[in-house]
């Protein structure tokens, strides 16, 4: 999906990428965006199924394109410092912590801060440990099965049954190659890229929000903007996601094989410490240390 031919020439297009780690609220994000812009535009009815996978053009916020997925960061590919060859060996072991790949490969030029200076990226990320345990009981009642199966280094293919087999064998190795692409892009690119803790947006949205528009270059100036903000943020909390999902009668990614299952659950911060024990977090610890991480560097109570 190619951004509108009408820019095609231009290399300095306005845009804005939100990029996500997996359930660490890129459907919160989806829907406060389409709330703010719709109403904003006057509208007053909202049809609660988004496409997830259209590049968007929200006039209201001053941009030509926009986008909110998982992504890696644009630009690692011309990385070639300490952490690229140990990168390299990493998998993602099923392709939606970088989903958006072909969209964005098709318009590089415009969402690669290296190619394009006015380009603005968001990324949210939740602490690995409460991000595991939400995907893992995510991917339990996933359409797609792969979702719940590994291979070991022998090639088979082996079904996962239990938390700690998820984040040892492959959760905190996808969560690694995707985080380390911003790490790293981050210091290259401060100006463009903002990282943004999903603890934070969980526990301050109106601060956190208003922090993401600002770095779109879009302020809350004046009375339209602050109505459209604070009713945004009211239909965009969770309990008003979970009557969404109870309208649409199925999750909102429309990802679950149980239609009773919700996309939109607690989002609670330290649900962590009922499922790993302290063997589980040093092992956790030691594999984030290889790659100069550390557990210390996220929210995770």
């Amino acid at each position: 999906m190619n951004i509108s031919q009408d820019n095609s020439n231009n290399n300095n297009l306005k845009v804005g990428l939100i990029a996500t780690m997996p359930r660490s609220g890129t459907w919160y994000n989806h829907y406060f965006f389409y709330f703010y812009d719709g109403i904003l535009n006057g509208h007053t009815e909202f049809s609660f199924e988004l496409p997830k996978d259209k590049v968007g053009v929200i006039r209201n916020i001053d941009l030509d394109a926009f986008l909110i997925c998982h992504s890696v960061c644009l630009g690692f590919y011309k990385y070639h410092g300490q952490y690229r060859e140990v990168w390299d060996k990493l998998n993602f072991y099923v392709d939606g912590y970088n989903w958006a790949k072909n969209i964005i490969d098709s318009n590089i030029r415009h969402f690669d801060p290296s190619l394009n200076a006015d380009v603005k990226i968001v990324y949210l990320y939740r602490n690995p440990l409460d991000q595991a345990v939400s995907f893992f009981r995510h991917a339990q009642k996933h359409k797609d099965q792969r979702h719940m199966q590994y291979k070991d280094r022998f090639g088979n293919t082996c079904a996962i049954k239990t938390l700690q087999e998820f984040i040892f064998n492959i959760g905190l190795e996808s969560y690694i190659k995707q985080f380390l692409t911003f790490k790293v892009m981050k210091d290259i690119y401060s100006h463009n890229i903002l990282t943004v803790k999903y603890e934070e947006l969980v526990r301050k949205p109106e601060q956190i929000f208003k922090k993401i528009l600002n770095h779109f270059g879009h302020n809350i100036d004046n009375e339209m903007k602050a109505s459209a903000f604070q009713t945004a943020l009211k239909l965009s909390r969770m309990d008003s996601m979970k009557k969404i999902e109870d309208k649409i009668g199925h999750s909102l990614g429309d990802d679950q094989a149980d239609t009773n299952e919700k996309h939109v659950r607690d989002g609670k911060i330290g649900k962590w410490k009922t499922h790993f024990n302290n063997e589980d977090i040093a092992r956790i610890e030691k594999r984030l240390n290889n790659f100069d991480l550390s557990l210390a560097q996220f929210d995770i109570e």
